[in-house]
């Protein structure tokens, strides 16, 4: 059987084809090119799967499916300049070179889709033509399905031997000898000549189940034998794990690691990468990958899950295991997780990958090896047994004899019943290279992301290196949005200013924004225009500022308050803008323009801050406003950068203007710049700092294209307005009136003129409407969340729900909105000796899309008077902020909002004219309290008047029927300061009796 191939060789025209026996191999075929041509060609890969192709494999295994694909002929060192000179030619008409002696015609006028052999090199472009990028999301990850049973010993000296060499060797094992009275030299000798390990490499053994194989064993420290553990443990299976690393100091092996998560020494890229030197790139990631198992990973147990399907490794399970438990972790722990994971991500990766290269791609890898199929069904068993001191148990013995600290963690496949085994086999190159298209597991966020996430992460930095984001809180008492980091090159945890990261980012011609902020996360782009014109130097009065003002009634004139300009007051504005939208953590990008006779667009779109405040220093008062022609420049500018919604196809376009409102001069009219906004959907706020201008054509435009105009009378009331969620954020807003007609100058002088005085926050009228309610129990008992085994974030709230169950509070009633899960209704008595008591508060939680990554929202509908609640109810607190984790329980946090009536945060209040309050005038505080607590119902009934509430039935008239769980719960000894109930669904607290979800529980990402 034959087979025509069509190839490309290396610095050569055209397309060839030859017709080859199928049981050729390809060394047989590169053979007969190197004899036609003279050349020495060495290497295939398949372009099409973009995959190096081992010379000894035959043609018939990797025969394409597709009959246009080509094979791609070159030496050891490839040349990626040719092969990107060559893609025009391939896409279009090219020679045919037929290479057979016979003459066959192929039709020529086909395009041959092509793809770069690309060797994994972190942060550069994908080398994958357009036409043949395929979605990663549909690839399925190819697998062969073993079982270890197959592998059988028949004699009591015969071992299976599994080694880090490569893969191929860590899965499948070697069968060897030796008896029983083996010293640990006679078995190391033997492992060394059974894979060929050379002097200059160093090995480490383990036993079954993960144990180490040390070299002395016993109080007198004499060498140890095999037999010392297979004759003290039972039934265990035979298996040895080898380990193979570069030679290192012993010290450095058996000493503890102070930092995981580090390279700052030569020491410890020995130990991060002990198979081979690597590059920066590839030291950092790995230190950040290997960080994340330390440091409460959100995909730990789900990793250790899918790396134990496809090794069975013990020693690299175990030691995950021990790093997942932030326990002690030694060298030899660290040394034997790199090795082994080195080997995996070889395989992963092309076969002619430099190992050099291999864990710059070390954290798609680890996203490629999470996809594992059957993972998470697979009943994976590795327990924590404690060492009993003294025992005369012959294997704790053991444990004492080779000085074994507390405890070890078991792999229990090698003692119990079979455990199945996958191999993986290697994929399609392009998939590996775009996995983070589709999957955020491991792939590093940009510095500003950090904003909106509260778990261990991998943070993009300049250079193609990373940082690793500690998804804990700093210290109290930081309100400078500072975070904890761990550069790897520092190797110690740190203190880090978000902006100052994107700053560093940013500053090393990293600016492109996707590397500041995930793009599908920007909700708002919003052009800042800034009014510079003469006019500005004026009062709110228009009348001309003067800031330096004397008391001439006195000997000599005393200095008294002078004047506020309208650009003081307007940059005031802006500033707390930004602010505002930075404190929220809200997805937004800005650019800035500067106008008077000449429109000055200052800076580019970013989600920096400092960005524009930088530039206001830049502003010079003079001239004229031509307001009109940079509204148009202002939408110039949004088209140009969102206008397609190609990239931030989640974002919404906004003008937002800051002026006196007045235009002196400009080409463009009112309703010509008012038509071309609603066209390109773009909403136009303005703040207008006058209070004698009319400014009506500017309000009018405002209102046309659903936008707020507002002028406010005084600097109080303009900064009341940026304490508003709704003014911050467009989705929070009432869907807006735009006129669809075209504007004519009838229509736009005919429109709404009125100034606004308030801006409705749409949420929070929403949560005001009356809704049927359902208890938890019901809910439960119907049924929710059964169907929902994909939804991870419903199964989190289901079993939130469920919790919340196990809690008898009489103070407080929780309620789900019976056509919407994710809103529920909680309503809490005010504490008792609080100027809250005796009312009933409404409070809200929502769950947005990235729960429990990101914290529920908590939002008052009756609003309190509160240091830490907003004019629109929104709850500000560490807990819900900074110090928030993923794993904090729902009904906690709810318990901490009722305590935080009691005793409010001082260091973030959301207003500081609050705090100013509170500390200052404790009296005008509460009787402001007591004011918000008027419209508040006293009665809980006054809730549900006319609310059908589902709950269920009571037992004649006990109490309510008991909700069953689907598992029972765990039960767990709590700390007597915890707030919730003994019987809880949860599995840890933290040091503070704060109760904790298992992070395995949460595959949110």
């Amino acid at each position: 059987m034959t087979s025509l191939i069509r190839y490309r060789l290396e610095k050569q025209p055209g397309v060839h084809q030859m017709t080859v026996p199928c049981e050729y191999t390809f060394q047989s075929f590169i053979d007969k090119i190197n004899a036609k041509y003279g050349k020495d060609y060495q290497t295939v890969f398949i372009i099409s799967d973009n995959a190096s192709i081992d010379l000894d494999d035959e043609i018939k295994d990797w025969l394409p499916e597709d009959p246009d694909s080509v094979f791609y002929i070159a030496t050891d060192e490839i040349d990626q300049s040719n092969l990107r000179k060559c893609v025009a030619e391939i896409h279009g008409h090219y020679d045919l070179i037929n290479d057979d002696d016979r003459d066959d015609e192929i039709d020529a006028t086909v395009p041959i889709r092509v793809m770069y052999p690309t060797i994994p090199k972190a942060d550069t472009e994908s080398a994958i033509a357009p036409d043949v990028l395929q979605t990663v999301a549909g690839a399925k990850i190819n697998l062969n399905y073993r079982n270890r049973t197959n592998n059988r010993v028949d004699r009591p000296d015969e071992f299976l031997l599994f080694s880090t060499t490569n893969y191929k060797n860590m899965t499948e094992p070697q069968k060897v000898t030796f008896p029983m009275n083996s010293t640990y030299s006679q078995v190391e000798r033997k492992v060394r000549e059974c894979y060929g390990i050379s002097p200059e490499k160093k090995i480490l053994l383990y036993l079954p189940t993960g144990l180490p194989f040390p070299k002395h064993f016993g109080p007198k420290n004499e060498e140890n034998k095999i037999g010392n553990f297979f004759s003290n443990a039972v039934d265990v299976k035979h298996h040895i794990y080898v380990v193979v690393i570069r030679d290192m100091p012993s010290h450095l092996l058996e000493n503890k690691v102070r930092e995981v998560c580090n390279i700052s020494t030569n020491e410890m890229k020995l130990l991060i990468s002990p198979v081979c030197q690597s590059t920066k790139v590839g030291y950092s990631r790995m230190a950040c990958l290997l960080g994340t198992f330390y440091y409460n990973g959100c995909k730990n147990i789900s990793f250790i899950k899918a790396a134990a399907r496809c090794t069975g490794f013990a020693p690299l399970i175990c030691c995950l295991h021990k790093m997942n438990a932030r326990e002690e972790i030694s060298g030899s722990d660290l040394v034997t997780v790199s090795a082994s994971l080195h080997a995996i991500f070889s395989k992963i990766l092309p076969k002619n990958c430099d190992p050099r290269h291999v864990l710059e791609r070390c954290l798609e890898c680890a996203c490629y090896i999470l996809r594992v199929p059957g993972a998470e069904e697979a009943e994976l068993i590795v327990p924590q047994i404690p060492i009993m001191k003294g025992s005369t148990d012959p294997y704790m013995k053991y444990m004492e004899s080779i000085r074994l600290k507390d405890h070890f963690y078991q792999y229990n496949p090698d003692i119990g019943r079979p455990y199945e085994v996958v191999f993986l086999q290697k994929p399609k190159s392009y998939i590996i290279q775009n996995i983070f298209t589709n999957f955020a597991s491991y792939r590093p966020v940009p510095p500003l992301s950090v904003r909106y996430i509260n778990i261990t992460a991998i943070l993009q930095y300049i250079k193609g290196r990373t940082l690793l984001f500690i998804g804990e809180s700093v210290r109290a008492g930081d309100r400078d949005g500072s975070i904890n980091v761990i550069d790897p090159f520092v190797g110690e945890i740190q203190k880090a200013s978000v902006e100052n990261l994107a700053n560093d980012v940013s500053k090393n011609g990293e600016n492109n924004l996707e590397n500041l902020i995930h793009p599908e996360h920007v909700e708002e782009v919003i052009e800042v225009l800034f009014d510079c014109s003469g006019s500005m130097f004026m009062d709110l009065n228009r009348k001309t500022a003067i800031h330096r003002k004397y008391d001439h009634s006195t000997t000599p004139p005393t200095p008294v308050v002078g004047d506020t300009d309208r650009y003081t007051i307007a940059y005031q504005y802006l500033v707390t803008f930004l602010n505002r939208s930075f404190g929220y953590r809200l997805p937004q990008v800005f650019g800035f323009i500067s106008f008077n006779d000449k429109i000055n667009v200052q800076s580019d779109f970013s989600p920096l801050s400092p960005t524009i405040e930088k530039c206001l220093n830049n502003v010079v008062i003079q001239k004229k406003s031509h307001i009109w022609d940079a509204i148009n420049v202002a939408i110039d500018q949004l088209v140009r950068f969102n206008g397609d919604k190609s990239k931030y196809k989640n974002a919404r376009n906004r003008i937002l203007v800051f002026s006196d409102g007045i235009d002196l001069g400009s080409t463009k009219t009112p309703e010509e710049v008012c038509q071309k906004a609603i066209r390109n959907q773009i909403i136009v706020d303005a703040v207008i700092v006058t209070i004698v201008e009319e400014c009506v054509p500017l309000c009018q435009l405002c209102h046309l294209t659903g936008g707020y105009a507002f002028r406010p009378e005084n600097t109080d009331v303009g900064n009341a307005l940026f304490e508003k969620e709704s003014f911050l954020s467009l989705k929070l807003r009432p869907e807006p009136f735009i006129e669809k007609r075209k504007i004519t100058k009838e229509i736009f002088d005919n429109s709404n003129k009125a100034f606004d005085t308030d801006i409705h926050n749409q949420e929070a009228i929403t949560k005001t409407m009356k809704v049927g309610l359902s208890t938890p129990k019901w809910e439960i008992k119907n049924g929710v969340g059964i169907h929902d085994g994909i939804d991870e974030r419903k199964r989190r709230m289901v079993r939130e729900l469920r919790n919340s169950i196990r809690v008898a509070d009489p103070d407080i009633k929780l309620f789900i909105n019976s056509h919407d899960f994710n809103d529920w209704k909680v309503y809490m008595l005010g504490p008792s000796g609080t100027a809250y008591e005796d009312h009933w508060w409404y409070l809200s939680i929502s769950f947005p899309f990235d729960y429990p990554l990101v914290p529920p929202l908590f939002r008052f509908i009756t609003v309190p008077y509160h240091l830490n609640v907003s004019e629109d109810g929104i709850v500000c607190a560490s807990f819900l902020g900074r110090a928030y984790q993923s794993n904090f329980a729902v009904y906690d946090l709810i318990l901490k909002v009722r305590k935080l009536l009691e005793s409010p945060e001082v260091e973030t209040p959301i207003q500081i004219y609050k705090r100013m309050i509170f500390a200052d005038n404790p009296k005008l505080y509460k009787r402001e309290i007591l004011r918000s607590c008027t419209n508040t119902p006293d009665d809980l009934e006054e809730y549900f008047f006319g609310v059908k509430i589902n709950d269920v039935p009571k037992k004649d008239g006990s109490s309510e029927d008991e909700v069953k769980d689907e598992e029972p719960p765990e039960m767990i000894e709590r700390p007597a300061n915890v707030l919730i109930g003994d019987d809880i669904l949860v599995k840890s607290f933290d040091h503070e009796g704060q109760m904790l979800f298992d992070y395995d529980d949460d595959l949110f990402l």
